[in-house]
């Protein structure tokens, strides 16, 4: 529920590797930079003055300081003399501050938006406090409580940059005596200060450090042993590729995160941010869904079913609670990328008869989203389905983005047709998959490519087929015209046959790296990736790309597929601070890693779509948390 993290910057991007500085440790709940943080807070502990505000306490570190794994975490702050170390639970921490010259030393905890504030109850020994501060449109009450006691007395000081006006109240914590460590435990919760008490009573309570490391390594273990891969026959470096495929699992593991909170009887039950009251059941947040329908979720749904229905069931809240599935949940509705893919998501939880969540409601929640038209700020439904109902297209004189919104909604239609006919919906199914079919409507065979397309059915110009941004998202004509995963035999006959698509795949590659700012007016960071991999205009830097390889099995060439994709799991994927050629994106980067060591790619599920390729892993198994059958070869 709450992760935590060195912080290098006060923003979003929270760590950067190429930093000189650190400021601390934050207790997040970001996931990602281009999402911003909620309920976040900083602490850092401190030799002298607490200075004239967080930035200026930053301390420079050298890496090899620093040491990270899953369980453990730890730094050294030069400035500051003081080695921090961290370890984690679901909801709770425990951090241990080795200071080299205690005379002087305290602990800074502040929040890093407002509504924030720390208060130090000196008689219970006790810290209490609150983190506001959020990206999206939450309810005013929403936010992060704080419960925390630390193993030695303390006198508090509220520092000279507290900002009550602001909504802004840090404190710093100085020993009474002279200790050369200090262990400070800390609660989280939504629900509030005595939630807190109680996740930080029941997931630490009397344990020592070590003993949550211990803990936490068992909890971690009980995912990533459930994994296993060796190489070594399509990689002349083994030991990177087992390595790449360790962190791939532990990085698909980190989203979504948790709202939910055990009562003191052990019931579940969670704040919502859409309504802000509190419900009884699990919640679940943070995930673009645009990203993680492609690998990441298909992933969770054949290995760890029990878990994909609780979470299916946790963004289900989002519905009851507002009316309507999320996007992106951040915590919660969020206007970013385009399309519904949630649909997808339930659709296929529905297909293979997952069990946690009831199917009908579910089913409802989707059909939703393919019928009725959401708001105009692009929260929640779909931008533009009323024009796409009624043109079977987006058109891009009245909708940003339309060539992609017409593609996404395509394929939603065809996963919620799939559901539809799995529950008996027979005209839903019947409308919907020939709604599945509009993707035809964007395709212009005069240049070759997914168009954009105006209201009075006229091509949008000027034409250019590097040309991104205006109906195309984080992408061009290049990136965006195979996005049509239900239907690849369709696709190839307006490409001119199996065998001219399967050209227009290799041209795809031999085709160098252009590329026009287009209607974004500047390079962004995807169009420098894609010309920094130099793998032509295949994108593997960003989520649109992923499936574009494997369509070459679908259509019958397994050996194209084979070869490019152990090319990316090579080139692009490296246990190193740079080792993934773009955004992770809760995960989904590193699920496409984990599919490709065991040769198969979720093309569509909700159509059993499973294009195969030669597995990049020698061996793999994968242990799936319902106790059904290992998957894997070799």
């Amino acid at each position: 529920m709450t992760a935590w993290t060195p912080q290098t910057d006060l923003g979003d991007l929270i760590y950067d590797y190429r930093a000189a500085t650190c400021l601390g440790i934050r207790g997040t709940h970001s996931p990602s930079p281009w999402m911003g943080d909620y309920g976040h807070f900083t602490v850092l502990p401190i030799l002298g003055a607490t200075g004239e505000s967080l930035a200026s306490l930053a301390s420079g570190f050298r890496h090899d300081d620093e040491f990270a794994s899953p369980v453990y975490y730890r730094i050294r702050l030069l400035r500051h003399r003081v080695t921090i170390e961290v370890t984690a639970t679901i909801r709770s921490a425990v951090l241990r501050f080795r200071f080299e010259n205690p005379a002087g030393s305290g602990v800074v905890i502040a929040g890093n938006g407002t509504p924030s504030w720390m208060r130090w109850k000196s008689q219970e020994g006790l810290l209490t406090g609150f983190a506001g501060g959020h990206s999206g449109t939450v309810p005013t009450a929403f936010g992060c409580h704080v419960f925390a006691t630390l193993d030695s007395p303390m006198r508090a000081e509220q520092p000279a940059w507290n900002n009550e006006a602001g909504g802004m109240k840090p404190i710093c914590l100085r020993p009474t005596r002279l200790v050369s460590t200090v262990e400070m435990r800390i609660g989280t919760s939504f629900i509030d200060v005595d939630q807190a008490y109680l996740n930080l009573e029941r997931e630490v309570g009397d344990a020592s450090f070590d003993e949550v490391v211990e803990e936490n390594a068992g909890a971690w273990d009980g995912v990533l042993s459930r994994h296993a891969a060796s190489f070594g026959q399509h990689t002349a470096d083994p030991a990177s590729a087992s390595a790449a495929f360790d962190a791939a699992v532990y990085r698909s593991h980190l989203f979504p995160r948790a709202l939910h909170e055990p009562d003191a009887s052990g019931r579940n039950r969670h704040r919502s941010p859409y309504d802000g009251n509190v419900h009884a059941g699990v919640a679940y947040t943070d995930n673009g869904f645009w990203d993680t329908h492609r690998t990441v979720l298909p992933w969770f749904a054949m290995t760890r079913p029990t878990w994909f229905g609780e979470m299916i069931e946790g963004f289900m809240t989002a519905y009851r609670q507002s009316g309507w599935l999320p996007k992106w949940c951040s915590p919660g509705h969020r206007d970013c990328m385009c399309g519904t893919h949630l649909d997808a998501v339930i659709a296929e939880g529905i297909v293979r008869g997952i069990d946690g969540f009831d199917h009908q409601e579910a089913y409802a929640a989707i059909r939703r989203n393919a019928f009725v038209p959401g708001t105009d700020d692009g929260q929640v439904g779909r931008l533009g389905l009323e024009d796409y109902l009624r043109l079977g297209y987006v058109p891009a004189d009245r909708v940003p983005y339309s060539v992609c919104r017409t593609l996404d909604f395509a394929y939603c239609d065809a996963c919620i047709a799939q559901a539809a006919s799995k529950l008996g919906h027979i005209g839903d199914a019947q409308q919907l998959r020939q709604r599945a079919g509009n993707y035809r409507n964007v395709w212009d065979a005069g240049v070759g490519f997914m168009r954009g397309r105006n209201a009075d059915g006229s091509w949008l110009e000027p034409w250019d087929e590097f040309g991104w941004g205006g109906p195309y998202i984080e992408g061009g004509p290049w990136q965006h015209s195979w996005t049509v995963p239900h239907d690849p035999a369709g696709l190839a006959v307006l490409c001119g046959g199996p065998a001219a698509m399967l050209g227009r795949l290799a041209t795809l590659l031999r085709t160098p790296p252009y590329f026009s700012v287009g209607q974004y007016g500047r390079e962004i960071h995807e169009m420098t990736e894609m010309a920094a991999i130099d793998f032509g205009q295949y994108a593997h830097s960003n989520q649109p790309s992923h499936h574009i390889l494997w369509l070459a099995s679908e259509l019958g060439d397994r050996a194209f597929t084979t070869q490019h994709v152990h090319r990316v799991c090579r080139e692009l994927y490296r246990p190193t601070p740079d080792g993934l050629a773009g955004d992770e994106d809760n995960g989904e980067m590193s699920a496409w890693l984990l599919w490709a060591c065991l040769g198969r790619y979720p093309l569509a599920p909700c159509h059993g779509r499973f294009p195969q390729a030669t597995p990049f892993a020698d061996t793999m198994r994968v242990i799936p948390d319902d106790g059904g059958a290992t998957i894997g070869h070799g």
